[in-house]
């Protein structure tokens, strides 16, 4: 994973495919696993954010919907507004009442 080198405020993760040593220094050849191709430019090994160990499959999915407005409809404001029905509903019951046998 490293920042994107066209926009350096994504983060981008990709399978190295090649190193190549130029002046003393290496560089990545990488590419997505999405791509039919390899990408046009290199990354230094100094733009290494980190290293993926782990993957779930189709968990990209998930994550991109949660990051939508429906998304986050379905996972801040409807239980947000399940909570406040439900401790309005819990203010509001009345008592209930005492029978015969428990007020002894």
């Amino acid at each position: 994973m490293f920042k994107d080198p066209g926009d350096g405020e994504r983060l981008t993760s990709h399978r190295v495919r090649a190193v190549h040593r130029h002046g003393g220094r290496s560089y990545f050849v990488t590419r997505g696993d999405a791509n039919n191709g390899f990408e046009r430019w290199n990354v230094s090994n100094d733009g290494t954010i980190g290293e993926i160990v782990y993957r779930i499959p189709k968990a990209g999915y998930a994550v991109a919907g949660i990051g939508s407005w429906p998304g986050r409809i379905g996972l801040v404001v409807i239980p947000a507004l399940a909570l406040l029905a439900f401790g309005l509903i819990r203010i509001w019951r009345p008592e209930p009442s005492l029978g015969a046998e428990e007020a002894r």
